[in-house]
Protein backbone atom coordinates (compact mmCIF):
# COMPACT_ATOMS: atom_id res chain seq x y z
CA UNK A 1 0.00 0.00 0.00
CA UNK A 2 2.84 2.38 0.85
CA UNK A 3 4.57 1.68 -2.48
CA UNK A 4 1.33 2.29 -4.35
CA UNK A 5 0.63 5.49 -2.47
CA UNK A 6 4.13 6.91 -2.84
CA UNK A 7 4.20 5.86 -6.49
CA UNK A 8 0.96 7.68 -7.17
CA UNK A 9 2.32 10.88 -5.63
CA UNK A 10 5.81 10.80 -7.13
CA UNK A 11 7.08 12.61 -10.20
CA UNK A 12 8.80 10.07 -12.44
CA UNK A 13 9.90 12.67 -15.00
CA UNK A 14 13.65 12.25 -14.36
CA UNK A 15 13.27 8.46 -14.50
CA UNK A 16 11.36 8.26 -17.77
CA UNK A 17 13.66 10.79 -19.43
CA UNK A 18 16.17 7.95 -19.87
CA UNK A 19 14.84 4.97 -21.86
CA UNK A 20 16.86 2.43 -19.90
CA UNK A 21 15.75 3.63 -16.48
CA UNK A 22 12.22 4.05 -17.83
CA UNK A 23 12.08 0.32 -18.61
CA UNK A 24 13.43 -0.57 -15.17
CA UNK A 25 10.94 1.72 -13.47
CA UNK A 26 8.05 0.40 -15.55
CA UNK A 27 8.99 -3.19 -14.71
CA UNK A 28 9.14 -2.38 -10.99
CA UNK A 29 5.75 -0.63 -11.02
CA UNK A 30 4.19 -3.44 -13.06
CA UNK A 31 5.53 -6.01 -10.61
CA UNK A 32 4.00 -4.16 -7.66
CA UNK A 33 0.66 -3.85 -9.47
CA UNK A 34 0.57 -7.53 -10.45
CA UNK A 35 1.43 -8.59 -6.90
CA UNK A 36 -1.26 -6.32 -5.47
CA UNK A 37 -3.99 -7.51 -7.87
CA UNK A 38 -2.94 -11.13 -7.44
CA UNK A 39 -3.15 -10.84 -3.66
CA UNK A 40 -6.69 -9.44 -3.89
CA UNK A 41 -7.77 -12.25 -6.23
CA UNK A 42 -6.41 -14.76 -3.70
CA UNK A 43 -8.56 -13.25 -0.97
CA UNK A 44 -6.25 -10.62 0.51
CA UNK A 45 -8.35 -8.02 2.38
CA UNK A 46 -6.71 -4.64 1.87
CA UNK A 47 -8.80 -2.82 4.48
CA UNK A 48 -8.16 -5.48 7.10
CA UNK A 49 -4.45 -5.29 6.37
CA UNK A 50 -4.60 -1.59 7.24
CA UNK A 51 -6.67 -1.57 10.41
CA UNK A 52 -4.98 -4.72 11.76
CA UNK A 53 -1.44 -3.80 10.69
CA UNK A 54 0.87 -5.11 13.42
CA UNK A 55 3.80 -2.76 12.78
CA UNK A 56 1.95 0.55 12.51
CA UNK A 57 3.72 1.91 15.60
CA UNK A 58 7.23 1.00 14.46
CA UNK A 59 7.01 1.85 10.76
CA UNK A 60 7.36 5.33 9.24
CA UNK A 61 4.69 8.02 9.19
CA UNK A 62 3.73 6.77 5.71
CA UNK A 63 1.85 3.86 7.28
CA UNK A 64 -0.75 5.73 9.36
CA UNK A 65 -0.99 8.57 6.81
CA UNK A 66 -1.73 6.41 3.77
CA UNK A 67 -3.72 3.98 5.90
CA UNK A 68 -6.06 6.72 7.08
CA UNK A 69 -6.33 8.22 3.60
CA UNK A 70 -7.30 4.81 2.21
CA UNK A 71 -9.91 4.15 4.90
CA UNK A 72 -11.42 7.61 4.51
CA UNK A 73 -11.39 7.41 0.71
CA UNK A 74 -14.86 5.88 0.80
CA UNK A 75 -15.49 6.14 4.54
CA UNK A 76 -14.94 2.42 5.04
CA UNK A 77 -16.22 0.92 8.27
CA UNK A 78 -13.65 -0.28 10.78
CA UNK A 79 -14.74 -3.17 13.06
CA UNK A 80 -14.84 -2.41 16.77
CA UNK A 81 -12.34 -5.20 17.44
CA UNK A 82 -9.81 -3.85 14.92
CA UNK A 83 -6.29 -3.20 16.11
CA UNK A 84 -6.38 0.36 14.76
CA UNK A 85 -9.37 2.70 14.89
CA UNK A 86 -9.50 6.05 13.11
CA UNK A 87 -8.72 7.77 16.40
CA UNK A 88 -5.68 5.51 16.87
CA UNK A 89 -4.41 6.36 13.38
CA UNK A 90 -4.89 10.09 13.95
CA UNK A 91 -2.99 9.88 17.23
CA UNK A 92 -0.21 7.92 15.55
CA UNK A 93 0.15 10.53 12.79
CA UNK A 94 0.35 13.33 15.36
CA UNK A 95 3.31 11.61 17.03
CA UNK A 96 5.39 12.47 13.96
CA UNK A 97 4.93 16.23 14.35
CA UNK A 98 8.07 18.01 15.49
CA UNK A 99 8.60 21.22 17.46
CA UNK A 100 8.83 23.25 14.23
CA UNK A 101 5.29 22.23 13.31
CA UNK A 102 6.45 20.06 10.45
CA UNK A 103 5.98 16.30 10.24
CA UNK A 104 8.80 13.82 9.78
CA UNK A 105 9.19 10.33 8.40
CA UNK A 106 10.68 8.88 11.58
CA UNK A 107 10.15 9.12 15.32
CA UNK A 108 13.89 8.76 15.90
CA UNK A 109 14.92 12.31 14.94
CA UNK A 110 13.62 15.86 14.48
CA UNK A 111 13.97 15.92 10.70
CA UNK A 112 10.88 17.18 8.90
CA UNK A 113 9.83 17.55 5.28
CA UNK A 114 7.35 19.88 3.60
CA UNK A 115 6.15 16.94 1.47
CA UNK A 116 5.56 14.77 4.53
CA UNK A 117 3.82 17.62 6.33
CA UNK A 118 1.55 18.09 3.33
CA UNK A 119 0.63 14.42 3.27
CA UNK A 120 -0.02 14.39 7.02
CA UNK A 121 -2.40 17.35 6.72
CA UNK A 122 -4.23 15.69 3.84
CA UNK A 123 -4.95 12.75 6.14
CA UNK A 124 -5.86 14.94 9.11
CA UNK A 125 -8.07 17.39 7.17
CA UNK A 126 -11.38 15.53 7.71
CA UNK A 127 -10.82 15.75 11.48
CA UNK A 128 -9.85 19.42 11.67
CA UNK A 129 -13.20 20.77 12.90
CA UNK A 130 -14.33 17.55 14.56
CA UNK A 131 -14.93 18.00 18.29
CA UNK A 132 -14.17 14.31 18.81
CA UNK A 133 -10.59 15.02 17.76
CA UNK A 134 -9.67 18.21 19.70
CA UNK A 135 -5.94 17.60 19.32
CA UNK A 136 -6.06 17.86 15.52
CA UNK A 137 -6.87 21.56 15.06
CA UNK A 138 -3.90 22.98 17.04
CA UNK A 139 -1.56 20.50 15.36
CA UNK A 140 -2.80 21.44 11.88
CA UNK A 141 -2.65 25.17 12.67
CA UNK A 142 0.95 24.74 13.78
CA UNK A 143 1.76 22.89 10.55
CA UNK A 144 0.10 25.62 8.47
CA UNK A 145 2.32 28.19 10.18
CA UNK A 146 5.29 25.99 9.29
CA UNK A 147 4.20 26.18 5.65
CA UNK A 148 3.89 29.95 5.79
CA UNK A 149 7.30 30.26 7.43
CA UNK A 150 8.87 28.25 4.60
CA UNK A 151 7.06 29.51 1.51
CA UNK A 152 9.36 31.07 -1.10
CA UNK A 153 8.97 34.43 -2.82
CA UNK A 154 7.58 32.47 -5.77
CA UNK A 155 4.86 30.92 -3.55
CA UNK A 156 6.61 27.56 -3.86
CA UNK A 157 8.41 25.23 -1.46
CA UNK A 158 11.82 23.60 -1.19
CA UNK A 159 12.77 19.96 -0.84
CA UNK A 160 16.43 19.06 -0.35
CA UNK A 161 17.29 22.69 -1.09
CA UNK A 162 15.46 22.85 -4.43
CA UNK A 163 12.11 24.38 -5.27
CA UNK A 164 10.01 21.84 -7.16
CA UNK A 165 6.49 21.13 -8.35
CA UNK A 166 5.92 17.99 -6.26
CA UNK A 167 6.48 19.69 -2.91
CA UNK A 168 4.30 22.64 -3.86
CA UNK A 169 1.59 20.27 -5.10
CA UNK A 170 1.58 18.45 -1.75
CA UNK A 171 1.02 21.71 0.11
CA UNK A 172 -1.65 22.84 -2.35
CA UNK A 173 -3.49 19.53 -1.90
CA UNK A 174 -3.28 19.88 1.88
CA UNK A 175 -4.63 23.43 2.09
CA UNK A 176 -7.34 22.57 -0.45
CA UNK A 177 -8.40 19.62 1.70
CA UNK A 178 -8.71 22.09 4.57
CA UNK A 179 -10.89 24.37 2.42
CA UNK A 180 -8.28 27.14 2.42
CA UNK A 181 -8.19 29.26 -0.73
CA UNK A 182 -4.49 29.61 -1.66
CA UNK A 183 -5.21 32.58 -3.95
CA UNK A 184 -6.51 34.81 -1.13
CA UNK A 185 -3.67 36.93 0.24
CA UNK A 186 -5.11 37.02 3.76
CA UNK A 187 -4.76 33.22 4.00
CA UNK A 188 -0.98 33.59 3.93
CA UNK A 189 -0.02 31.70 0.78
CA UNK A 190 0.39 34.59 -1.68
CA UNK A 191 3.89 35.96 -2.21
CA UNK A 192 4.72 38.92 -4.47
CA UNK A 193 1.48 38.39 -6.36
CA UNK A 194 2.23 34.68 -6.82
CA UNK A 195 0.25 31.77 -5.42
CA UNK A 196 0.75 28.02 -5.47
CA UNK A 197 -1.43 27.56 -8.53
CA UNK A 198 0.45 30.12 -10.60
CA UNK A 199 3.69 28.65 -9.25
CA UNK A 200 2.81 25.20 -10.55
CA UNK A 201 2.09 26.64 -13.99
CA UNK A 202 5.78 27.63 -14.23
CA UNK A 203 6.59 23.90 -14.43
CA UNK A 204 4.34 23.34 -17.45
CA UNK A 205 6.12 21.87 -20.46
CA UNK A 206 4.91 20.67 -23.84
CA UNK A 207 4.63 17.07 -22.63
CA UNK A 208 3.29 17.81 -19.14
CA UNK A 209 4.71 19.16 -15.89
CA UNK A 210 8.35 18.95 -14.85
CA UNK A 211 9.75 18.35 -11.37
CA UNK A 212 11.93 21.47 -11.64
CA UNK A 213 11.43 24.47 -13.89
CA UNK A 214 14.81 23.91 -15.59
CA UNK A 215 13.83 20.39 -16.69
CA UNK A 216 12.24 19.66 -20.07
Amino acid sequence: LIFLGVGAMTDFGPLIANKKTMLLGAAAQLGIFITFVGAILLGFNVLEAIYNHKDMMTDSSNCPIFGLLALDGRNYEIPKNAKWSRKDLVEQILKFQKASGGFGLSLDNDTTGIDMTGMALQALAPYYDNSAYPEVKPAVDKALKHFKDNITINAGFLDMGSENSCTTAQVLTAVSALNIDPTVKENGFVQNGNNMISNLHTYKKDAGFAWQATMQ
